[in-house]
């Protein structure tokens, strides 16, 4: 939204962008953006959150606004400039995250978490990094101290990343109750039924597990269609039982 708002307002500055400026003002950024990039080829080797969840909400929007306008002014280098933005002045161990290297990101998350103690975000961040890092014990920790302060926190979310966290271990137990909390927070979610009826599976419980498989079933039908596509996949595995 930032982004669109900034566009329309960068296009009505474009219109008056005098004609013969406007290869000049674009050659000479694009001159800058190829500078840049030789000069600083480690950018975001080394990354840091570095902002509150607040302000990096605030940054982000502010972000936003000033490319779309650049973006619906000029357009040429917007991808390159995103990207600095991104690296350079958010943060992020987030993309470490999304590349499966969790021995980048836990370091800047734990001395972001020594800064912000009570961010609920970066502790959700930590413990995936920890269970992406096969550190599944301290995952669930992270996880259970989440949902404990805040059960509602992302639709129980961090209730569902424990029982994975769990079920990586074979805790199926912990895991079961795990997705228990999970359930009694997100009562629209075909995978909690389809994971919990593996945990059950695991325990020796096959009819517990067969409920959960035709609640998950059941619940599918009930979903409007927006949500039914999300979850197709794990109506799936709720019909063949895997």
């Amino acid at each position: 939204v930032p982004a669109y708002v900034g566009a329309i307002g960068g296009a009505f500055v474009g219109l008056h962008i005098p004609k013969a400026a406007f290869n000049p003002i674009i050659l000479v950024l694009l001159i800058a953006v190829g500078a840049y990039t030789l000069l600083k080829p480690s950018l975001g080797e080394v990354t840091d959150l570095r902002h509150s969840a607040g302000r990096h909400t605030s940054y982000a929007v502010l972000v936003g606004l000033a490319i779309g306008c650049y973006d619906g002014a000029l357009g040429p280098g917007t991808g390159s400039f995103l990207v600095f933005a991104l690296v350079g002045l958010l943060y992020n161990a987030a993309i470490w995250i999304d590349k499966r290297r969790p021995a980048r990101a836990l370091p800047h998350l734990a001395a972001a978490r020594a800064r912000e103690p009570d961010d609920l975000e970066l502790q959700l961040l930590e413990g995936q990094a920890q269970a992406l890092a096969g550190r599944h014990a301290e995952a669930a920790t992270s996880f259970a101290a989440i949902g404990e302060r805040s059960p509602k926190f992302r639709y129980g979310a961090p209730w569902m990343a424990r029982a994975d966290a769990l079920a990586a271990v074979g805790q199926w137990a912990e895991a079961d109750a795990a997705l228990a909390r999970f359930q009694a927070v997100n009562s629209s979610s075909v995978e909690g039924h389809v994971k919990r009826a593996r945990a059950r599976a695991r325990q020796g419980d096959a009819a517990g597990a067969r409920r959960e498989r035709a609640a998950g079933r059941a619940l599918y039908g009930e979903l409007p269609r927006f949500q039914r596509r999300h979850q197709r996949w794990w109506y799936a595995r709720a019909l063949i039982g895997w």
